[in-house]
């Protein structure tokens, strides 16, 4: 992974979304996954707007916290994306999900939620809400625009 290090914050070079490797750390001063429909579309569209050229997030703050990237910014769209990913492995769009984890400090069953998204425990917290409705959006948006990897 390639970073470029300024004043304690690293800040990754250019990759291509499915080029996204490694562990996040989402530290307990960052919110909760609150993304919603506008968000995800959004996010959906943009891609599928680059056409088969290669699509790059807008800027990922991160810094060194051990072996892992601490999240500075981007928590929203890193895990929206990992969303993306579980949706395309679910749905047979592709063979694996994301190639990086999340890990988060004050939500540690998140991080297990994000890889079973399980619609029974939506209820359970407003981070499992969140979490499975961008799941549904992803699904709805996907049905609307044809299944392409």
């Amino acid at each position: 992974m390639a970073v470029t290090a300024s004043a304690g914050e690293a800040y990754l070079e250019p990759l291509l979304v499915g080029e996204i490797s490694g562990s996040f750390y989402v530290p307990a001063y960052q919110r909760g996954y609150r993304w919603g429909e506008v968000e995800v579309r959004r996010l959906l569209d943009d891609i599928w707007g680059s056409r088969d050229r290669p699509y790059y997030l807008q800027p990922v703050v991160v810094k060194r916290y051990g072996d892992e990237w601490e999240l500075v910014d981007g928590q929203q769209r890193l895990t929206t994306l990992f969303l993306i990913f579980q949706y395309m492995k679910a749905e047979g769009l592709q063979s694996s999900g994301a190639d990086y984890r999340l890990r988060y400090e004050t939500r540690e069953d998140s991080a297990a939620y994000l890889e079973e998204l399980d619609p029974d425990r939506c209820q359970e917290n407003i981070d499992f809400f969140h979490i499975y409705e961008a799941y549904r959006c992803i699904g709805a948006w996907f049905d609307g625009h044809g299944n392409r990897r």
